[in-house]
């Protein structure tokens, strides 16, 4: 019979229904009282239903041994039914733990049904037999916790095992608990293996730490009675002893109660995930609820027992009654801290302790607690407790007010009068404090009247009492009846002591709570959709991961109990008169609020008894009530505190000024917030209105009549409410299913196991996770419990359903044509009995074949490591021989993918790969991963191969992904040509920036012959463990020490692959500003586009297109795809469908790659144009940003070069995102539809950063759209190279919708016959949707035709203000062209590049790129100076770097202890005023910053700060800048460095406060130097002081002078870190710091170390994790790599500017040669530092970069010197315009530029031919008769204005 495809085609509803029927009616039978008949029915009806089920939903029966074991279960459920046995409650016989009650039986089949159906649905099989078994023992895990409540059998099972000993009761309960508690234990835990990993666990650990729990845990009612004893010695020895057993006592019950259940529900939530239970998980789960249940019952008790000591001590409570106006503020100021550090205690906050001493560090927290004692005091005093609700409300609301908003006033105002600042904070920070410290002290003065301090007095004693005998009290027992108040009452044994009552408690609020959990983890998800008018969570809800996310949040639940409890119990209020905020339950308050409005008190009095009456009568009313309450009423409360507190306190924040996302409520006044649902009074009868109640419903009982008529309102009002619920889940329901359409064909050749099987597998064995998907994709990962934090991926998952990673293993058969994979991806290729199948936990099985080869793979995991292993068995099934090659392939990542998929190619460049020969294995090891000491780790991750018998021989590998995959990608890649595998005879370590292993193996088969494989994945501590356990699998002797070391220090060279030769690059200039280039580039070669409102595009040459508004890291509105290689998913695409062919082509490469087809690429300013021309059809796409737009726009042009009309569909295709990544923005975007102009918006309110509504459109006429991804693309075996869209013109109705939204058009045009066609396409993003709606009139091509012209004349008009010419055309073209274009397209407006994600702006970043401007465009750098200002605290530092919040006011940015961001706005403002002379630019008015400052010891933190109050001018800002430096200087009189100056990679060596800079003294003396004289009239003074401070600083950096060479820098234990530095070398002279002796040796010294053929280093040699002192993350890049030891463009151009003042002084001192020889060295550095000469030939291949822009670094060494590394998004563009104009000789003064009267003089090779600055033009004049040196010039006029 053939599967029916569940993907595809949805089961009949009316089987199902049956089945459903069936099932419903079994459930009957089985809760029904036991007879022959309903249990042969429950039997019956359940193997029906079960089967129709699995024959609806999987088109086949389930096997006869799978219904045999069903019916086994059943059977055994319904014979084990016992109607006598109460529910909930202990076993009376050990034969009872095999019973359960009739309602148990249904629920336990109930759970059984739903088992079924969710294997059958989401893992398309049967129960296996471990699973059905599993479920059948839940009932006796059951009654092996309840029987820990039955002490008859606890005290028997104890003296049995006791073998006659003397036993007490407490004893032979203790042993009998201890061994049910390891039962249980043990049982669980095997079953939790069982069910994940498939086999039980034989490590003693794991059995140590829960015998251990056990042990423990069966001991602590007995410790919690120890205080008893104790507490009956008399004396004051007495007294204390007690004080301290009670204290330790109630701290080791409480641990080993935590303990228990932290691994009770730590290791059922780490199965959840996959992860079986292990002995680090174990262990660690134990230790957690240890270490809390200790500090939480020790604390609780010790507390308690103070006070009692306190008040006991004679004469106190007389004094304290006596002066309470005095004592009040004490106590209150002494307590205030630590109850504030207690109510902020919850789950996942840090630790109590440490959290504690920070409260009593903060000043603010004694001045609160004083003012709330006074209050209290006062209030005590007055006899407030006695008055009205209100009348508590309002005085507790001014005391509270006055405890928070009053001291935040009066300290700010004391800061005020000290001069620490210049005003107090906006009034609405104070009005926050009003209303949050007012609405706590009003609600504790309303809760606390009389009676219910008295309660809670009483209660007090209650604990403090530790001998309830010794006092008077009477020892009851303890019961608690968790379900629904009624059922199932549990003995916890008698309370004897304030400690067991306490432990009580805590076990009480755990067993109650278990029963709630589920209720709260629902009620979450529908409050969540709710609040955010959403579906989503929903959706998520009732999907897999929601499932496990619901029963996740069910079992964390499950320990609030624990610490919830004894405070509820505590403080929970009984209230004897009704109202109508304390009757529980959610509908039923609603009704008891009409009630009161209105029915009169008296009457609303007897109604609101008459419903408790019926409550107590009526079993279902009490049912309903208690899941209205728990499940709608608490739950939703609470849930509101977390989801609505955080939007409350978002608000709140917003109120106070705060423009980006952040909270400013105190984390306890938040979690007060969570406790007040908690402990809402509740409505409870007292004396004759108890007893008319309790006698009432006994009558109703015993003479059931009709029904009061306040019960019948009641009963109504939960009707209506399932009435509105069902039609809520109908509109839901329809909503969800939304509009439906036609199911897409289906892709040739898919395997009908991936259309109607499982969808993905897992192994765990909890150090190891293997995730695959049935196509063959997936990914392995490092438990964190492996490695001791968090998990990390050794191979990359991909971050889109489309992309394609996976462990792949391609066969190429020299006999084939095609090679082939084991999985269907990445080859598509699938025999008839391909399958991916997983017949246990712990192993996966996968098949395929072709061509008369078969493979199938066992793949597992260790037991008890990280070690994954591919058992792969090769089959010949032909006649004749085979030679094969067996090619592996893995992305690898080594890192957390929180990491390493937001920023692949920062990650990449730290991964370390090493071939080992003798291993047959690929090492990998990441410099970002760190150890216990913050160093650089040495764990490793390894895939290695085991050979097999037969003639297999390892032929190659590969470890660099560029290199494998080449410009064919995954599906063609350049790795299985035979001479691409590198050698196995080149052995050693490479960084590849790309990594990847990849393990090529050949194989001789005869006719029949079979072999086997083995391909190992795994993880290590460090090399020598990879090393041994690989040599442990395949057979091998392990290599010695020497010999691993040999190989891990052997470099290997960066192979660039193939060289083009030079006739062939593949670019060449049109025009200096038109570069034309192909596809094949050495890599692909992105162009930035952006323009002055923050709208950007970036393209590549394959193809790739993304765009983005504002933000380009958070705000992208399609996807940021750019790799090493072209993307194999593009964001954005224009398909063009020849409906003649049904062929579909793209202008660009991506994603067909068609080596038949001619492609070229045009980079100009703001555009790029992509052609392509493949038979009779030509098209061109040009892509442009329109300047002053926030959009960008496609003009495609149609070619039909054909001899006939053809018709073609347009497909323009847009993956929206408007966030960060795609995955961030799933489910959140809202999409509407334009009818008149057939636009396309999208919005995303959650964005944080950026909002407005996103807009497509085009020119096609009544096109159809779609904004589903999924229905765009189709279903299994569709991708973006064959979507359904574009292959029939409609979207695939039967593709579920995923959350992923796209702008896709599909229209069809008619061109004719050697003509062509246009067609207009925009997207861009606006804040309102009518604006949008305006700027899609860009789809008019006529109107986007007029844009681009409009734009090519901006970008002309906007870089023509200096043109040079000289002999050097490449220095023509990146000085007048695309240095500045760089500098404001990918800086200063778009931040971003290829490489490097920006989005915020930095504050030096910035501020250092529009120095060149000042002779371009001086209100550009104006603006940004005081952009910058404002960045800036009122103490002088300033954020880091800031990102812009929707509002456009600052939002999140770092604040840090870098020690010079501050100071390049005083830098860059002086260069201003002398540039420009417009001094108006200090009087401009900029508020200061408000945030917190950064807590000792931490050099950095993200804020989100608000504005100040106190405001200054520009000047005053820049003072502040400097003096903020002034004032953090060191031992050896140089400023302190911090975290970093400029080069903040080097953020460990100050990060203590004494670590000293040389640049920075430099830098600071330039600042001081340019800026002092900038002082005008009135600031002599400060001028006086700024030249007296620098005198004083180049005497102290003179003095750190060595000889050739000023030190480096100093690190906090004053040690030297002293190497050459291209900073220190360059900056005294150029500071004029150093006097030019010393100032040239300096520079010459540094170079002769730092300066290579063709680059410049900025320092050397490269630090490493065993640098002395350890200098800070620069350590982490590989040797030779950006800061650490390669060219850092952005330093090294400063070696230029040295130069050149050097040559100007010399000019001015009248030394020619040193002029000359001067001038010739800048031009010499210049060239080297910049692309010039690395762009030709073999060096092309090398360098690998585009030749019109400038790389922020070049890598150094002998494996990939001469290397390009990140591109575009870089401060080098900025700084080597800079550098060239000084080269010129150019300098603004006054705004006017400057022009030398040696311009034409040759400088070095350099000769300048003509220069044009505003539309003067100057040329070289040939006058050899009078100069002698060939070189003439024209008369230059000084000044131009």
């Amino acid at each position: 019979m053939a599967e029916t495809n569940l993907r595809e085609a949805p089961a009949s509803n009316i089987p199902l229904a049956g089945a459903a029927a069936c099932f419903g009616l079994a459930l009957v039978a089985a809760g029904s009282p036991p007879t022959l008949l309903n249990a042969v029915a429950a039997l019956v009806l359940n193997l029906v239903a079960l089967v129709g089920l699995h024959r609806t939903l999987l088109g086949r029966a389930p096997k006869t041994v799978s219904i045999v074991v069903d019916a086994l279960v059943i059977a055994a459920v319904v014979i084990g039914r016992e109607p006598a046995a109460a529910l909930w409650s202990a076993p009376g016989a050990w034969l009872d733990m095999l019973r359960v009650t009739p309602i148990g039986a249904a629920t336990l089949l109930l759970c059984y049904g739903a088992a079924a159906t969710v294997a059958t649905v989401r893992l398309h099989r049967h129960l296996a037999l471990r699973e059905q078994f599993a479920l059948l023992l839940v009932p006796v895990l059951f009654n092996l916790v309840l029987a820990l409540g039955a002490d008859a059998l606890t005290r028997g099972l104890g003296r049995t095992l006791l073998a006659g000993l003397p036993s007490p009761d407490w004893l032979a309960g203790s042993v009998g608990r201890a061994v049910l508690l390891i039962g249980f234990l043990e049982l669980l835990a095997g079953l939790l293996r069982i069910l994940v990993a498939g086999r039980l666990s034989g490590h003693w650990r794991l059995h140590a730490v829960l015998i251990l729990a056990a042990l423990l845990a069966a001991a602590t009612p007995v410790i919690a009675t120890l205080p008893e004893p104790v507490a009956q010695m008399g004396g004051v020895a007495g007294a204390i002893l007690s004080f301290l057993a009670a204290i330790l006592s109630a701290g080791i019950a409480q641990a080993g109660l935590w303990a228990i259940v932290y691994v009770v529900t730590g290791l059922s939530i780490d199965s959840i995930h996959g992860t079986p239970p292990i002995p680090s998980n174990a262990r660690s789960h134990w230790r957690a609820g240890l270490v809390k249940g200790g500090i939480y019952g020790s604390v609780f008790m010790g507390l308690l027992l103070a006070v009692d000591a306190i008040i006991k001590v004679p004469g106190v409570t007389a004094v304290a009654r006596t002066i309470p106006l005095l004592a009040g503020p004490l106590i209150g100021a002494a307590l205030f801290p630590l109850a504030q550090t207690i109510i902020g205690s919850a789950d996942g906050t840090p630790p109590f302790f440490g959290r504690l001493k920070a409260a009593y560090k903060r000043q603010r927290g004694y001045a609160r607690g004083l003012v709330v004692g006074l209050g209290v005091a006062v209030a005590l005093t007055a006899g407030l407790p006695g008055q009205d609700g209100l009348v508590r409300f309002l005085s507790m609301f001014a005391v509270g007010a006055l405890a928070y908003a009053g001291v935040d006033l009066a300290a700010d105002t004391l800061r005020v009068w000290r001069a620490e600042r210049r005003f107090i904070q906006d009034w609405h920070v104070y009005a926050l404090g009003v209303l949050l410290g007012g609405l706590v002290g009003g609600a504790l003065g309303w809760y606390f009247d009389a009676v219910q301090i008295g309660v809670v007095v009483a209660k007090f004693f209650a604990y403090v009492d530790l001998d309830y005998r010794g006092v008077g009290r009477a020892v009851n027992p303890y019961g608690t009846t968790p379900l629904f108040n009624k059922y199932g009452t549990i003995d916890l044994g008698a309370v004897q002591g304030g400690v067991r009552l306490f432990f009580n408690e805590s076990l009480a609020g755990t067993i109650n709570w278990s029963i709630a959990a589920p209720l709260f983890s629902v009620n979450f998800f529908v409050l969540l959709a709710i609040l955010d008018r959403s579906l989503t969570p929903l959706k998520r809800l009732f999907s897999a991961a929601g499932f496990q996310s619901l029963v996740e949040q069910a079992v964390r639940v499950l320990g609030w109990g624990l610490w919830m409890a004894p405070v509820i119990n505590s403080f929970l209020r009984q209230s004897p008169d009704p109202s109508w905020y304390n009757q529980d339950g959610a509908i039923r308050t609603l009704v008891a609020t009409g009630a009161e409005v209105f029915l009169p008190a008296h009457d609303f009095r007897l109604w609101s008894l008459a419903v408790f009456t019926g409550l107590l009568a009526y079993d279902w009313l009490r049912i309903l009530i208690w899941f209205d309450h728990m499940g709608l009423r608490v739950a939703t409360l609470v849930n509101l505190t977390f989801i609505g507190g955080d939007r409350v306190d978002e608000a709140a924040a917003r109120f106070t000024g705060h423009s980006g996302r952040t909270r400013v409520i105190p984390d306890s006044i938040r979690r007060f917030a969570t406790w007040a649902p908690l402990i809402i009074p509740f409505y409870i009868p007292r004396n004759a209105e108890w007893d008319q109640a309790w006698t009432g419903a006994e009558q109703i009982r015993n003479n059931p009549g009709a029904i009061a008529a306040p019960v019948w309102v009641v009963f109504a009002a939960y009707a209506v409410a399932a009435v509105l619920g069902a039609l809520a889940g109908v509109a839901v329901h329809r909503a969800w299913r939304g509009r439906v359409l036609p199911p897409g064909p289906q892709v040739a050749g898919v395997p009908q196991t991936l259309l109607a099987g499982r969808e993905s597998f897992s192994l765990a064995n909890g150090f190891m996770r293997t995730e695959l998907m049935a196509d063959g994709r997936g990914h392995a990962t490092v438990e964190g419990a492996a490695r001791g934090g968090a998990p990390l991926d050794i191979s990359r998952q991909p971050d889109d359903a489309l992309q394609i990673t996976g462990p792949f293993l391609i066969i190429a058969d020299q006999d084939a044509p095609e090679p082939w994979s084991l999985g269907y991806e990445p080859m598509r290729v699938a025999s008839a009995d391909y399958r991916l199948a997983q017949p246990e936990p712990g192993c996966i099985q996968l098949h395929n074949g072709a061509h008369g080869v078969t493979m199938s793979a066992r793949i597992s995991l260790a037991d008890d490591s990280c070690l994954e292993r591919w058992r792969i068995a090769i089959t010949n099934t032909t006649a004749s021989a085979k030679t094969l090659r067996l090619t592996s392939f893995r992305e690898l990542a080594m890192h957390n993918p929180g990491i390493y998929l937001r920023d692949p190619d920062f990650n990449g460049m730290h991964v370390e790969t090493t071939f080992l020969r003798g291993l047959n294995a690929i090492f990998a090891r990441n410099r970002l991963l760190k150890n216990s000491v913050g160093h650089m780790s040495h764990e490793t991750g390894f895939h290695a191969v085991r050979l097999g018998e037969a003639a297999a021989t390892l032929v190659g590998y590969e470890d660099s992904r560029t290199r494998f995959l080449g410009p064919g990608g995954i599906r063609r890649p350049s790795g299985l040509e035979r001479h691409a595998p590198r050698s196995p005879s080149d052995e050693g370590a490479l960084y590849s920036f790309d990594p990847a292993a990849s393990l090529t193996v050949s194989l001789e088969l005869g006719p029949g012959e079979r072999t086997e494989i083995v391909y190992l994945t795994g993880h290590a501590i460090d090399e020598a463990a990879a090393a041994l356990i690989v040599a442990r699998e395949i057979g091998v002797n392990p290599l010695s020490e020497g010999e691993l070391r040999n190989v891990l220090y052997r470099q290997r060279a960066l192979d660039p692959g193939l060289v083009p030769p030079a006739e062939t690059w593949p670019f060449h200039f049109a025009e200096p500003h038109v570069l034309h280039l192909t596809e094949k580039t050495p890599r692909p070669w992105a162009h930035v586009m952006a323009n002055p409102l923050g709208f950007g595009t970036v393209v590549s040459n394959e193809g790739e297109v993304h765009s983005y508004m504002a933000n380009e890291r958070q705000n992208a509105l399609t996807p940021f795809r750019f790799e090493s290689t072209p993307t194999a998913v593009p964001g954005q695409l224009v398909y063009v469908v020849d409906l003649e062919t049904g062929t579909p082509h793209t202008a660009g490469f991506v994603p067909y790659r068609r080596e038949d087809a001619t492609y070229d690429v045009t980079y100009e300013l703001g555009s790029a144009t992509f052609r392509m021309q493949r038979g009779d059809i030509e098209l061109e796409l040009r892509v442009f940003v329109v300047p002053l737009g926030r959009c960008d726009c496609r003009i495609l042009t149609i070619r039909n070069n054909s001899d006939h009309a053809k018709r073609y569909r347009v497909v323009p295709y847009f993956d929206m995102v408007l966030d960060q990544n795609a995955s961030d923005s799933v489910g959140k975007l809202e999409v509407v539809r334009d009818e008149a102009t057939e636009a396309l918006l999208f919005s995303n309110p959650k964005n944080d950063f950026h909002r407005g509504w996103a807009f497509a459109a085009t020119s096609l006429q009544a096109p159809m759209v779609e904004t589903v991804r999924a229905r765009f693309v189709g279903g299994v075996g569709r991708d973006l190279v064959n979507p359904a869209m574009v292959e029939t013109g409609f979207p695939d109705g039967s593709a579920a919708d995923d959350g992923r939204r796209v702008a896709a058009f599909c229209g069809e045009v008619d061109v004719p016959a050697g003509q062509s066609l246009e067609v207009a396409i925009v997207l861009g993003q606006t804040a309102s949707q009518e604006e949008a709606l305006a700027a899609s009139n860009l789809r008019d091509p006529v109107a986007a035709r007029a844009a681009y012209r409009s734009s090519r004349s901006w970008w002309a008009e906007r870089l023509g203000g200096i043109q040079v010419e000289t002999n050097d055309p490449a220095f023509d073209r990146l000085v007048n062209v695309w240095l500045p274009y760089q500098a404001l397209a990918a800086r200063i407006w778009g931040r971003t590049g290829p490489n490097q994600r920006g989005g915020a702006f930095g504050y030096r970043d910035q501020l250092q790129d529009v120095l060149p401007f000042l002779f371009l465009d001086p209100h550009l750098a104006r603006r940004q100076i005081v952009l910058h200002a404002a960045q800036q605290f009122r103490e002088g530092d300033t954020l880091k770097w800031w990102h812009v919040a929707p509002d456009g006011k600052t939002g999140l940015g770092q604040r840090t202890t870098a020690s010079d961001p501050h100071l390049w706005l005083p830098y860059v403002t002086a260069r201003y005023l002398e540039a420009t002379g417009d001094r108006s630019v200090l009087d401009e008015v900029l508020p200061y910053l408000e945030a917190p400052r950064l807590p000792p010891g931490s050099i950095d933190m993200l804020v989100n700060p608000s504005p100040s109050r106190e405001t200054d001018t520009l000047l005053g800002h820049c003072q502040r800048a400097i003096d903020y430096t002034l004032a953090r200087m060191g031992a050896h009189g140089l400023p302190l460095v911090g975290s970093g100056d400029w080069n903040d990679g080097i953020d460990e060596a100050g990060r203590h406060g004494r670590g000293e800079s040389t640049w920075l003294a430099c830098f600071l003396y330039d600042v001081l130097t340019r800026f002092g004289p900038q002082m005008g009239t009135g600031q002599e003074a400060v001028a006086a002081r700024y030249a007296e401070a620098a005198a004083t600083l180049k005497s102290a950096i003179n003095g750190v002078w060595r000889g050739d060479h000023y030190t480096f820098m100093f690190s906090d234990d004053g040690d030297l870190i002293d190497r050459p530095s291209i900073m220190t070398s360059a900056w005294p002279a150029l500071s004029g710091a150093a006097d030019d002796g010393r100032g040239i040796a300096a520079l010459e010294a540094g170079l002769r170390h730092l300066e290579r053929q063709d680059r410049i280093l900025l320092v050397t040699p490269p630090f490493d994790e065993n640098s002395d002192p350890y200098p800070g993350r620069i350590a982490e890049y590989p040797p030779g790599v950006r800061e650490n030891g390669g060219q850092y463009t952005h330093g090294a151009t400063w070696t230029v500017d040295a130069f050149m003042r050097l040559a100007e002084q010399a000019k001015l001192d009248g030394i020619e040669e040193a002029t000359r020889h001067f001038t010739a060295r800048a031009v010499d550095c210049w060239t080297k530092i910049s692309p010039i000469g690395k762009t030709e030939g073999e060096a092309l291949a090398i360098y690998g970069l585009a030749p019109h822009q400038q790389p922020a670094d070049i890598y150094d060494g002998p494996e990939y010197g001469g290397r390009g590394g990140w591109s575009w998004y870089s401060g080098s563009a900025a700084r080597m315009l800079s550098a060239a104009y000084a080269i010129l000789g150019l300098r603004m003064k006054d705004g006017q530029c400057l022009v030398p009267d040696d311009l034409f003089t040759p400088k070095g090779p350099l000769e300048v031919k003509r220069l044009v600055v505003n539309g003067t033009v100057y040329e070289a004049k040939a006058e050899s008769a009078n100069l002698g040196t060939g070189h003439g010039a024209s008369r230059v006029e000084n000044v131009v204005s």
